[in-house]
């Protein structure tokens, strides 16, 4: 995750979903689609990231217009999920307007807890993914 800026750009607005979640306490159903559309994000990017691996590890350095092609089609269907996920927020927070502050009140508590358990895995991916990238440099060191 410390290499794919945009891994982190995903990462960062899920935070900040989920911190709007704990604040503005949305119902239940906003708060699944809320998760369900990061969690689709993030996933299809990992599966970006990799593909990305495989294929410049494949080319070894040439210019192969099949691997392009595959490379810029993986690229465009995590633009067209994270544009559905930006549709998907938008009519959350429309539908929650106007917004209140609820982070000290029990309203909407279902919802608050499936936010927490989103956020604690979100933080324990990023957590993860930071500390795998340490553990992989000091073996390649040593």
């Amino acid at each position: 995750m410390r290499m794919e800026r945009n891994m982190k750009v995903h990462f960062a607005a899920a935070l900040c979903v989920m911190v709007f979640n704990l604040i503005v306490r949305p119902a239940l159903l906003f708060v699944m689609l809320d998760v369900l559309a990061c969690t689709v994000v993030i996933s299809a990017e990992l599966v970006n990231t990799a593909l990305e691996a495989l294929a410049n590890h494949l080319a070894a350095g040439r210019q192969l217009r099949a691997i392009q092609v595959a490379k810029d089609a993986a690229a465009g269907s995590v633009l067209l999920l994270a544009a559905g996920a930006l549709v998907v927020g938008v009519y959350v927070g429309w539908q929650t307007w106007p917004w209140q502050w609820r982070l000290l009140t029990m309203q909407h508590a279902a919802g608050m807890v499936v936010t927490l358990c989103a956020l604690v895995l979100l933080l324990w991916a990023v957590a993860g993914a930071i500390f795998a990238k340490d553990s992989i440099r000091q073996e390649a060191v040593q």
